[in-house]
């Protein structure tokens, strides 16, 4: 038997490979490298490159994770037929976890590269496997929630050394800094509320100066059972250094957690530990404050910092008590924060966290709203109604708001809402009572959110969940979503970033299950997602890498596989070239518009330019309107890229009553591949900016430009400039 055969009949006996046929497991068994390993040979370590996927034959590996003091923990081991390190050929991301042998093993490789072979040769296959993958991965994820769930919670055993105060067995400052994200994250998905309380023993240094600190100790271990007795299970309770103690109370608002407080107080106020010591300090006190989501703040800092202002107060109104913060939010919940440029997530542990929370907020939330940005492109309404799909298939209400018009040529995505229940809300002037989510797909900033009173009023209300879906990163980007509910990560488009989600989603056998579905990804579903992905990149032309390569070869191959299995309506779009021939199909008008620009295009060195003065930009919008104008810029630009073989630039100026500013937007043809158009915003020194490698946009307030022709012909002579290394 060769040692393909044998590889091949060892897959057999696992869970992913079983149902496989055999000439399917041989070609896979010949994809697969033989690595041994050594008793307590390291195989990688937390944050090295990934890329590969592992499969034990035989031993056991254990996986690691680092802790804040350098060591180690371990949270898992795997074991005969066990896989692992799967998500780091499919995002080609760090190592989220360490890895070692814990006995001699022998393991099977399969890398990015054989990976990419796979999807290249056989799409199908690759398909089946990756799903697999996904369904047990999904079920591995849920098993590490529960641990961690059972791990909040008193008595709690299981790498206790790791988590605990060794002196009092409460939980310890590392593990309440993990919990507190994860219990927030969790609060805010489920619309409830959450009560934090630091609390200080009164006089503690007093007392340590007066008994020793031997008797400062006993007093630490005497408040600690009066803890146990009045906080709940549920409840979690850390000691944060010294006498300072943090309590989370999930699922409690501020006039409960007084009560329980109030109880402690009173209890730990008639402790005898002191009484015959014969000290000027008789008594245990304390002192807390408490301060809750959403009433005292809207993130984690706002809390803990509006809880410790309120413990002040206490102190200073004479200690013994308990507070309460006073009934106005955190002053920086109530004002517009410093927006945070957006950056694309860098572990696969982090992208898990905002996949699981937002899955989770599909499931539990009641009512959606989704929203694009203004003068929506294919991208912006294919990944709404992709968004809008997958929540159909959930039975949730969904208001899709859109511009007051939709171009032409992209229309037959709202046509798909009205056959699957999804309310095309245009404008959203109405919007139901019971929404409790907005999800933002596709929008750089929330400046160019499409605005309405309703939606206004939706993203201004702390108690509604704000989820966004981006692939607009640097720049002048900034997030539009709440803190862990943000999927933005590079990608081709908003659109793959859904497709991804989808994913994650059909491999939640249990929600498919409660839910009595079948099949997420429907052929309108998949057709969604490939309109924005073939937008975006002009049938992978522009793909960037090989992660976006394989979305693309995925969903286009299954795309045309529910093309194969599927009878289709005579008046829907069969394949990937008839909704690219669809998205390019302009109006007349925009023909019109089209037509006249190309006329005017000048070529330099490396750049294809069309560029309209105030006049010129004034006689256009005379003709034709802002939509149209700024559908044909970008269909312009993309064009001019490809004709000059290296960049084009569009510019003109914006409608006088839009703005004062001028637009500038820059392409990159697909076969010039040697410049990151974001690079050449910084070497311009462009602050109003941003895009992706392959095209960007940007814009010049209009009294900075005197002579437009100069100013053009300046910044074309820069860009070339900045280019000549390349060239």
């Amino acid at each position: 038997m060769s040692a393909v055969d044998t590889v091949a009949r060892f897959l057999k006996q696992l869970a992913i490979f079983a149902d496989l046929l055999p000439e399917e497991r041989r070609y896979i068994a010949g994809l697969l490298s033989r690595v041994p390993l050594a008793r307590n040979e390291r195989l990688f370590r937390e944050g090295d490159p990934g890329g590969t996927l592992y499969v034990v034959h035989t031993g056991t590996c254990a996986i690691t994770v680092q802790l804040p003091d350098g060591q180690e923990l371990e949270i898992t081991q795997f074991t005969d037929g066990d896989f692992f390190g799967e998500m780091s050929i499919f995002e080609e991301a760090p190592r989220s976890a360490g890895c070692y042998a814990r006995t001699d093993a022998v393991l099977y490789a399969l890398t990015e590269s054989d990976f990419h072979t796979l999807i290249e040769n056989r799409p199908p296959l690759a398909m089946k496997v990756m799903f697999r993958m996904l369904t047990a991965t999904a079920q591995r994820l849920t098993n590490t929630n529960t641990f961690l769930s059972d791990m909040v919670q008193w008595g709690e055993t299981a790498r206790k050394r790791a988590v605990t105060d060794e002196a009092t067995g409460l939980f310890n400052r590392r593990f309440l800094d993990e919990a507190i994200e994860e219990q927030f994250q969790k609060t805010r998905t489920n619309n409830g509320r959450i009560s934090v309380v630091m609390l200080d023993l009164d006089h503690f240094n007093d007392i340590n100066e007066q008994y020793g600190h031997e008797v400062g100790d006993e007093v630490i271990n005497a408040v600690v059972p009066v803890f146990r007795k009045h906080f709940r299970d549920t409840d979690i309770v850390a000691r944060y250094g010294g006498d300072e103690f943090t309590v989370l109370l999930p699922d409690t608002g501020p006039a409960e957690a007084l009560a329980i407080c109030n109880a402690v107080r009173q209890e730990v106020a008639q402790l005898p530990i002191l009484a015959a010591r014969g000290g000027t300090i008789s008594r245990v006190t304390t002192s807390q404050g408490i301060a809750a989501f959403p009433d005292h703040g809207a993130t984690v800092p706002q809390v803990r910092e509006t809880a410790d202002h309120a413990l002040y107060r206490a102190k200073e109104q004479g200690r013994n008590r308990v507070v309460v913060a006073n009934g106005d939010q955190h002053p920086a919940a109530a004002r517009a924060t410093a927006p945070k440029t957006k950056r694309d997530i860098t572990t696969i542990a982090e992208k898990n966290r905002v996949v699981r929370n937002i899955i989770n907020a599909f499931v539990t939330r009641r009512s959606f709203v989704v929203v694009g940005h203004e003068i929506p492109d294919e991208d912006c309404v294919a990944s709404m109604v992709a968004i809008g799909l997958l929540l159909s298939k959930l039975s949730k209400p969904v208001f899709l708001c859109t511009a007051d018009e939709v171009p032409v040529h992209f229309r037959y995505l709202l046509e798909i809402c009205r056959f699957n229940s999804i309310d095309v809300n245009t404008r959203c002037a109405e919007i139901d009572d019971m929404v409790d989510t907005v999800i933002v797909c596709d929008t750089a900033k929330p400046a160019m959110i499409e605005s309405t009173p309703a939606v206004d009023r939706l993203l201004a209300d702390p108690t509604v969940l704000k989820i966004e879906i981006d692939h607009h990163l640097d720049g002048d980007s900034c997030y539009n979503g709440d803190e862990g509910f943000c999927l933005v990560a590079a990608a081709s488009s908003a659109a793959e970033l859904v497709g991804y989600l989808g994913c994650k989603l059909s491999a939640d056998r249990s929600i498919l299950a409660s839910h009595e579905i079948d099949e997420i990804f429907t052929r309108n579903t998949v057709l969604a997602i490939l309109t924005g992905i073939v937008a975006d990149t002009q049938m992978g032309k522009f793909i960037k890498s090989k992660k976006e390569r394989r979305l693309y070869k995925i969903f286009s191959g299954m795309f045309n596989q529910l093309l194969a299995e599927k009878t289709t309506k005579q008046t829907n779009l069969y394949n990937m070239e008839q909704v690219y021939a669809e998205l390019r199909r302009l109006s007349a008008s925009q023909q019109e518009l089209y037509d006249e620009l190309l006329a005017r295009r000048t070529r330099f060195a490396s750049v294809a330019c069309v560029a309209l003065d105030a006049r010129e930009s004034q006689r256009m919008y005379s003709r034709f309107d802002v939509d149209t104008t700024v559908t044909v810029a970008r269909t312009v630009a993309d064009a001019l890229a490809e004709e000059s073989g290296r960049l084009s630039l569009v510019a003109y100026y914006d409608h006088p009553n839009a703005s004062n500013l001028v637009q500038f937007r820059m392409r990159r043809s697909a076969s010039f591949r040697d410049v990151d158009l974001r690079d050449l915003l910084a070497s311009l020194k462009i602050e109003n900016g941003g895009g992706h490698e392959g095209a960007i946009g940007f814009r010049i307030p209009k009294t900075q430009i005197g002579d437009f022709d100069a100013f053009v012909a300046e910044l074309i002579r820069r860009v070339e400039a900045a280019l000549q290394p390349t060239q």
